[in-house]
């Protein structure tokens, strides 16, 4: 009685273990009903991931999940805290204002285009034209040798770059696989069936089979199969006294686990790791196009402020010409003057005339091209109207703090340093393919037979008749050549991104520098045209009275020709010196927008809150993302006697074998994220 009980007791035990190893396997591996197991369970790899990531790295980051679609773009916020302070009025008239903008309140020096606009123009600012630009499409609009075209990287590419995370992250998914077949066999008599063995003429065969596979992060894959073969057997007219028909029962257990090759979290995730850079090179790919918009609308705005700037200077020109003709007229009807000279007059009203045509001409070209970048309809709304004023005050650059700022803003740094992050796990893939494939197996295997499917069922899960084997397999090609040359690409291509990283950091030093100086000198510039205008109307003021108020007549020369003509010049030298004015102040407020392009913080500059920024959503970037050598920036990855050997070795110009080379540097690279 004690010995039955005893039974009873083991097969309860084995059974409950039999269950819960069947629910570590469908449950914990991912074969649920509900999708917030598979969240946890990418949640989980993706941890696992920046784990494996981080022991090739000696910077802390900051941890996140699974980073959040870009979706929204969202509007531009009031940029400075004054303008809340102010009236309504203003705040519509200047929040498009950059964080910078102060007015100084004398707006004498330069002719604002923007008065009491009639009811069939619009007033946009610059806040309103960048607000309409992002909040209109996914798709930024750039300009590109004075052609309005569309970014190369939309919002889409980020869209479909985190569909390629989610695939990499299905690699570890369970995989679930069934079959069901049925066979029927007649045979004709004395049929061969072996030595000394008689075999039915006739059978009925049939089994269903069921399993679940599941790839772990360690490289191995873990496997529970019902699998009889076959499940059920019938052999008409059969003399045995075997069970007739008979159903067998069969559920397996196994293990693959590679030792070598394909074994470690830092392999295996590996594809997962190069998604997720590849996702944020996207949406650092998709906020460079964000910020060549930006910087394409302002500089289409500012274009149509200065040309309205233009024409209405001319349009405060052409009646003063015009009054000049009708007294030359008058003087022409009093003897006064000749013919000669009403034609000289005509001429130059003729002259600003055209001019006047060309700089409306100008004036069109630009309204049609900042509605093109703000995909405005051609006219929709009536004629836009720059509203938003240039600012007047001076900031000083400073190219070393930003050179400092682009490496951690500027898109195309960044991507190189990913890069370089990219083709370090490759490096990392390569080296161990070049080990040789030894798995460790293990098969666990419990049966069970009787003449229902119930009976063979309930033997089965007694696990009283059980199969267990172990074992190890091996398998490599001889020299491992292929893999060896692999890891001999990966290598180079990791010192090529290092390099490349390098001379585009390199040229960002030089590129901030020369931006600072343009900012600088385009500022001195404006100065200039400043002092030029209050010259010029101190002239014009001048050359009026003298005209209109005339010294007594000397001789027989015509005392108002000279007057005129230097009337003329006066007039010319002031129009041109107010455009200047303009022309060099938006200048100098374009090539601020441009600097802060070139350090990779214009959304910032404006206070554009775009919800998928890398900045703010990615992870901070790795160690191993910077380059190969040294650089400004002063982290040093490896020794550099070991870099220059590393380098020979790459190069094929070492007299040390490559795997030599590579076993002596093993020990150091290990440590610095190589290996």
């Amino acid at each position: 009685m004690q010995g039955q009980t005893y039974r009873a007791h083991r097969i309860m035990i084995r059974q409950k273990t039999l269950l819960l190893m069947l629910m570590l396997v469908t449950v914990v591996s991912g074969c649920h009903g509900f999708d917030r197991w598979a969240w946890r369970r990418d949640q989980a790899y993706m941890g696992l991931a920046l784990r494996s990531n981080q022991q090739h790295s000696e910077q802390t980051r900051r941890s996140t999940s699974i980073p959040e679609p870009p979706v929204q773009l969202a509007s531009t916020a009031i940029l400075s805290p004054a303008n809340a302070a102010s009236s309504t009025e203003d705040e519509k008239r200047d929040a498009g204002e950059s964080p910078s903008d102060v007015h100084d309140g004398d707006d004498s020096e330069t002719a604002s285009a923007s008065v009491a606009a009639p009811a069939s123009e619009r007033e946009i600012s610059l806040h309103e034209a960048l607000q309409t630009s992002l909040d209109r499409s996914r798709i930024a609009r750039v300009t590109t040798g004075g052609t309005v075209t569309t970014a190369v990287t939309t919002f889409y590419d980020v869209e479909a770059s985190e569909a390629r995370l989610r695939a990499a992250l299905a690699a570890f998914d369970t995989r679930f696989e069934s079959q069901f077949y049925s066979n029927q066999f007649n045979n004709p008599p004395n049929a061969f069936f072996g030595p000394g063995l008689s075999k039915p003429e006739s059978r009925d065969e049939a089994a269903i089979t069921a399993g679940l596979s599941k790839p772990l992060s360690h490289g191995g894959t873990v496997s529970a199969a019902y699998n009889p073969s076959p499940g059920y057997l019938f052999v008409p007219g059969s003399s045995s006294s075997g069970f007739n028909p008979t159903y067998v029962s069969e559920l397996a257990l196994s293990l693959r686990q590679p030792l070598l090759r394909n074994a470690g979290v830092p392999v295996n995730t590996a594809p997962i790791q190069v998604a997720r850079l590849e996702v944020e090179q996207s949406a650092w790919d998709f906020k460079d196009s964000l910020m060549s918009s930006v910087r394409s609308v302002t500089e289409a705005f500012w274009d149509l402020y200065l040309a309205q700037v233009s024409v209405a200077e001319y349009q405060k020109v052409i009646p003063i010409l015009e009054e000049i003709v009708r007294i030359q007229q008058e003087s022409l009807s009093a003897k006064l003057v000749i013919q000669a000279d009403v034609a000289k007059a005509r001429a130059q009203l003729h002259a600003y005339q055209q001019e006047y045509i060309r700089l409306q001409s100008e004036l069109a070209s630009s309204e049609l091209r900042l509605r093109n970048l703000i995909q405005l309809a051609p006219s929709a709304g009536g004629k836009l109207v720059a509203i938003t004023q240039p600012t007047h005050q001076k900031i000083e650059m400073d190219p070393q703090l930003a050179y400092f700022q682009a490496l951690d803003n500027r898109p195309d740094v960044v991507q190189r340093r990913l890069d370089i992050s990219i083709r370090r796990l490759e490096v990392v893939v390569r080296n161990n393919q070049r080990k040789p494939d030894l798995d460790f197996t293990a098969l666990y295997r419990l049966n069970g037979l009787g003449e229902n499917l119930g009976n063979a069922l309930e033997q089965m899960s007694t696990a009283e008749f059980t199969d267990l084997q172990l074992g190890v397999s091996l398998a490599m090609p001889v020299g491992l050549r292929q893999a060896t040359a692999s890891a001999q690409e990966a290598r180079v291509k990791l010192v090529r991104a290092s390099r490349l990283l390098e001379q585009q950091m390199f040229s960002v030093s030089y590129e901030l520098s020369q931006s600072a100086q343009t900012i600088h000198y385009a500022y001195l510039e404006y100065e200039q045209a400043k002092l030029e205008l209050e010259a010029a109307n101190e002239w014009v003021r001048g050359a009026r009275l003298r005209y209109q108020n005339p010294a007594p007549d000397a001789g027989d020369s015509n005392w108002m020709l000279p007057y005129l003509d230097d009337y003329y010049r006066a007039i010319r030298a002031r129009t041109d010196a107010a455009i200047a004015v303009t022309e060099t102040l938006t200048k100098y407020n374009f090539e601020i927008v441009r600097y802060e392009e070139l350090k990779g913080t214009l959304l910032d500059f404006f206070a554009i809150d775009y919800l998928g920024d890398p900045c703010r959503q990615s992870l901070a970037l790795p160690k191993n993302a910077e380059p190969v050598a040294n650089h400004p920036v002063r982290n040093e990855l490896w020794p550099s006697d070991d870099f220059d050997r590393f380098t020979e070795a790459v190069q094929g110009t070492t007299s040390d074998p490559p795997h030599r080379l590579q076993q002596e540097l093993r020990p150091q690279q290990s440590r610095r994220g190589i290996e």
